[in-house]
């Protein structure tokens, strides 16, 4: 932990956060040390202004340790002070991802498994039907009922083939996310966007879709069309759980909360399984028979990497909100 005084000078600072920041050697810094020393550090610390919470990794340390920073502000004897405090997550990150990847693992080996082993099979099949004591058959001693049969299986292994290429597709583009190309998005003109893309499709389900109204000057530093796939595809998802369900409805509100825009899209469906919600993040999981799996890992990956997050609440019988976090474009 440290505190900084309005002129970001520090004024206590323990050993802890000494060590993290690379001053060894220092009692009690100046802030020209602590730029000198972990200059993102410095940098995130003055964006924040007077509150947030961003993730940070170190360049004073070899491994770049990654922090999660927390900075508020008090007045203490009238002066303002802003309160640092800062946690190395990098064990918790390592832990989580290797979790993340081993789950990967297993679910890519089933679904590979899951082709392979009828092509597998299907082939043998296939051969077995053309030849005779380990020669290949003449060809008028196939029967139609043996071409009726071949034809079969090579329909089988086609489509199984398609399912395949198909994973493996969902997977580079899970795998190959470009970066962000940010710009200054008004928020109210996003979500104008989205209502306009399902307020007839809405209706014609029978879905009351409402945009609740947010903050005329609310903007967002983003990707926009990054952006809007992961709010259509929220809203798409929360479509399709409404669907045959009497009285659906859909509501879309916007929040600040401190540095953030909160965009919440919330419907009164029948809401998510504990066992489904714990895993709905996970990349190729899905519910759906033709799902890919991939649409929410796409999207919270989006989010992180706009420096968000997205979360999601649910209980049985009464419906399911999702939130998306997204930092306030500051002003300088």
């Amino acid at each position: 932990m440290l505190t900084l005084d309005e002129t970001h000078e520090p004024e206590l600072v323990n050993p802890l956060a000494l060590n993290t920041l690379g001053l060894y050697n220092t009692r009690k810094p100046t802030w020209e040390e602590i730029e000198k020393s972990s200059p993102h550090f410095a940098e995130a610390i003055l964006a924040m202004g007077e509150t947030g919470r961003e993730m940070i990794q170190l360049s004073s340390t070899p491994a770049g340790k990654q922090l999660l920073v927390l900075v508020n502000s008090v007045k203490i004897g009238g002066h303002p002070v802003k309160i640092i405090t800062f946690q190395d997550i990098e064990p918790e990150i390592e832990q989580k991802e290797m979790e993340s990847w081993q789950t990967i693992s297993r679910i890519m080996a089933h679904e590979i498994m899951n082709s392979l082993t009828p092509l597998s099979s299907l082939t043998e099949t296939g051969i077995m039907l053309l030849e005779e004591e380990g020669e290949p058959k003449e060809v008028g001693s196939i029967s139609q009922n043996t071409i009726d049969n071949l034809y079969t299986a090579l329909k089988t292994i086609s489509h199984r083939n398609q399912a395949l290429t198909q994973f493996i597709g969902n997977y580079r583009q899970l795998s190959r996310l470009p970066l962000p190309q940010k710009k200054e998005i008004r928020v109210t003109d996003l979500l104008a966007e989205i209502e306009e893309l399902y307020k007839v499709p809405c209706a014609k389900k029978g879905i009351t879709f409402t945009l609740h109204p947010s903050p005329k000057k609310l903007s967002i530093q983003a990707d926009d069309s990054q952006v809007k796939q992961v709010l259509i595809n929220l809203v798409k998802n929360a479509t399709e759980a409404l669907e045959g369900l009497p009285d659906p409805r859909l509501n879309l509100v916007v929040k600040r909360i401190l540095n953030q825009v909160s965009i919440e899209i919330t419907d009164n469906g029948s809401g998510i399984p504990d066992e489904v919600l714990e895993k709905i993040f996970v990349p190729f999981y899905s519910t759906k028979p033709t799902g890919s799996g991939i649409g929410l890992s796409i999207s919270r990956q989006i989010i992180r990497n706009h420096g968000g997050q997205i979360s999601v609440q649910s209980k049985e019988g009464e419906g399911t909100t999702f939130k998306v976090a997204l930092p306030v474009k500051k002003s300088f």
